[in-house]
């Protein structure tokens, strides 16, 4: 906002604002102009999400017109809301695209998904054993449960679908009732029908 010359008073009530909304904490009161204080309550009325949307008071665009207009600038109250939208626009999505980075490209996403849960699951799985399954699974339950869980998580869920896809098929006895077997998202991202 100081890049826009933006009015004093009115950029330090509209961070003020903008951090009081964001952290949830009680409004830090300033002595300012009285139609700056009134245009930022206005604003609060109409909310701080949308004003980070771009739904600004017209009050707070006349009082940065005026100040354009002290500084003898050409500018507008309108023209300063536009820009100062496209940068909470692309901030915005800088932060949506970084958080659904970080939600996609590291381990969060499995954990959101149900990794304490196939963990468990696959646990239990190697504890009961090959049982009554076909001999083909017997390479399955070869390796030990230390270095099933030292795995990446895909090679979990392939090894965890692998086994719970044929006790199901088959009717094997030992199917365990879990809740890969009644919650259908979790049986979605582990790929067994629904």
């Amino acid at each position: 906002m100081r890049r826009l010359h933006t009015q004093p008073n009115l950029h330090k009530l509209i961070i003020s604002r903008l951090r009081t909304w964001h952290d949830n904490t009680e409004e830090v009161n300033f002595t300012v102009e009285r139609d700056i204080a009134t245009a930022i309550a206005h604003q609060t009325v109409i909310g701080w999400k949308a004003f980070l949307e771009g739904i600004i008071f017209d009050d707070i665009l006349q009082i940065q017109t005026d100040y354009y207009k002290e500084l003898q600038r050409r500018s507008t109250g309108l023209s300063w809301a536009t820009k100062l939208s496209n940068f909470m626009w692309e901030m915005i999505h800088t932060l949506w695209m970084e958080r659904n980075e970080q939600l996609h490209k590291t381990e969060r996403i499995h954990e959101l998904h149900g990794k304490q849960q196939l963990l468990q699951a696959i646990r239990l799985e190697h504890e009961i054993g090959r049982g009554t399954l076909p001999v083909h699974m017997n390479g399955y339950f070869n390796v030990t449960l230390e270095r099933l869980l030292r795995r990446s998580i895909q090679d979990q869920i392939a090894w965890f679908y692998a086994v719970r896809r044929c006790r199901e098929m088959t009717g094997c006895p030992q199917l365990i009732l879990d809740e890969f077997t009644t919650n259908i998202p979790l049986r979605k991202w582990v790929g067994l029908p629904i």
